[in-house]
């Protein structure tokens, strides 16, 4: 499988890596630029929402590095988003820890394979 794209919606803390076929792993988080090649958005489509994308320090050290979307729908708005570009290399796999805010029990992820779909 080849991944183009990967987004998730809500708030979370992700820790990635990437299986390629030969057996290596890749980091989707760069331990000296966490943020590094990750993009924010705020659905535009539904205007009001606020956020960002932080560093999360207070996450276990065997969860490290971390990133933290944050989303603040006081002034409207649907969703926040976090997105990445994978390298253009073939995935078996990806794994990845999230952590909803209490009370939330639904993540919505897209994930956009070479082609598109």
């Amino acid at each position: 499988m080849r991944l183009k794209h990967f987004f998730a919606w809500l708030l979370l803390y992700s820790i990635l890596h990437a299986t390629l076929p030969a057996g290596e792993t890749l980091d989707l988080i760069n331990p000296k630029k966490p943020l590094d090649k990750w993009s924010f958005g705020n659905g535009p489509e539904f205007p009001g929402a606020k956020g960002g994308l932080e560093v999360d320090d207070s996450v276990p050290p065997q969860r490290k590095p971390a990133i933290r979307l944050d989303g603040d729908f006081t002034g409207g708005g649907n969703y926040v988003q976090t997105g990445l570009s994978f390298p253009p290399n073939d995935i078996e796999s990806l794994s990845f820890w999230l952590k909803a805010p209490k009370g939330k029990n639904h993540i919505t992820m897209r994930l956009i394979d070479g082609t598109g779909q």
